[in-house]
């Protein structure tokens, strides 16, 4: 599981993921405020480059199925100076999200690192950098798969 949020809007999906108090609900509400639609607040299971669940840490015993919805992206938030969206290449993408995918239990620690590298191989991974004032409609729009009808 991805400890992230996710949005979604005209078929596409985005996962909003980030250490604690990198600004994930705050991604999730200025999203809403800019036409999404929320999915999930907390905590994502991925499968296949789609969201097959997600779980309230408020209730964390509640598994909810959200339909195997296909992921347009993953955008790792990290609070900056400056306002920066990046591209990530798989092993940067992999590095960053090492962190924030988790637990490992029960799984042994090489079979959890293995489907999260499998999870990220199959959708972009950007970096969005942004100063606490970011125009984040702006920032949405500047990934390029949004931008297809």
């Amino acid at each position: 599981p991805a400890h992230a949020s996710a949005v979604t809007r005209l078929g596409r999906t985005l996962l909003f993921a980030g250490r604690s108090g990198a600004g994930k609900s705050t991604a999730s509400a200025l999203a809403v405020e800019a036409g999404w639609h929320k999915l999930q607040d907390d905590l994502c299971f991925l499968e296949g480059g789609r969201l097959q669940e997600a779980v309230d840490w408020s209730a964390p015993s509640t598994r909810r199925p959200v339909g195997g919805v296909d992921l347009t992206g993953l955008v790792i938030l990290v609070q900056a100076r400056e306002d920066k969206l990046a591209l990530l290449t798989h092993r940067e993408a992999v590095s960053r999200m090492g962190p924030l995918w988790g637990p490992p239990a029960p799984l042994p620690v090489a079979e959890w690192l293995m489907r999260m590298e499998r999870e990220l191989a199959l959708l972009p991974v950007y970096e969005l950098r942004f100063r606490k004032h970011v125009s984040f409609a702006r920032a949405l729009e500047a990934i390029p798969r949004l931008n297809r009808k």
